[in-house]
């Protein structure tokens, strides 16, 4: 197993420290200029997520595709660019090749607004202008995975609108992008807590929600899924996309 963390702690937690990030930047929203950088997400909720990451590379292979539903200022997006360029993700074979060609990060948001220059990023980035909710976007999106190749995501993030019938659709939307036994993750869990909470139960396993048993076990449909969830600020969970997962059905 790869001991190489994905981004060291100290490095992630410089990201929310307007000195050291390199995507802050003074600007002036009409209540006097700030300085605004680095994710939004808390930095110890991110942390685990990064910890659960790594495991699922070490069982399943290398992320080289990222989808990304909110990107905002791009603080989430960097972290994103340093997970694909990683070592504990990037074999060395890779990194001696255009990663360009082989790391995509794909964005959506209905108005992006990265505070650094993308532009030098040493992988693929994409951003689509629109409200995840739309035809076209999802439209746009398919384009660019077939002209990038890519069958489908090996990460979604969905950090859009977080009301629970917004994250609700936005889960059925774009899961069909992500390949089995990969991480479908959520931002701000105690922002959508029906949703979360509704769509698979309290537990964090596999569970049977009508407690029948004994002769009738034979009668019920078992559901299968796998979630996890941190809560040290507004909440991240993962959802595990499982090949056999019957808990929701994804849009084509």
């Amino acid at each position: 197993m790869n001991k190489v963390p994905l981004i060291a702690k100290e490095k992630l937690l410089n990201y929310w420290n307007p000195s050291t990030s390199g995507i802050h930047k003074v600007f002036d929203d009409g209540s006097g200029a700030r300085l605004r950088g680095g994710p939004m997400q808390d930095s110890e909720e991110l942390w685990w997520l990064l910890k659960r990451i790594e495991e699922n590379i070490n069982e399943f292979g290398q992320i080289t595709s990222i989808l990304e539903l909110g990107v905002a200022d791009g603080g989430g997006m960097k972290v994103w660019e340093q997970v694909l360029l990683s070592e504990a993700n990037v074999s060395h074979k890779t990194k001696n090749k255009n990663t360009k060609e082989l790391l995509t990060y794909i964005g959506i948001d209905f108005k992006p607004n990265p505070l650094w220059d993308i532009s030098s990023s040493p992988i693929d980035i994409r951003l689509i202008f629109g409200s995840t909710h739309e035809y076209i976007t999802r439209s746009e999106l398919k384009s660019i995975l077939r002209k990038k190749n890519i069958d489908k995501v090996d990460f979604l993030w969905i950090d859009a609108q977080h009301w629970s019938n917004d994250v609700k659709q936005d889960f059925e939307d774009y899961g069909e992008f992500v390949k089995d036994n990969r991480m479908i993750c959520f931002h701000d869990t105690r922002l959508c807590r029906s949703f979360w909470d509704e769509f698979t139960g309290n537990s964090k396993d596999a569970s049977r929600p009508d407690n029948k048993y004994g002769e009738e076990e034979d009668k019920v449909e078992k559901m299968v899924f796998h979630k996890e969830e941190y809560k040290n600020s507004l909440g991240t969970g993962i959802f595990y996309k499982l090949p056999n997962q019957n808990v929701v059905k994804f849009k084509e």
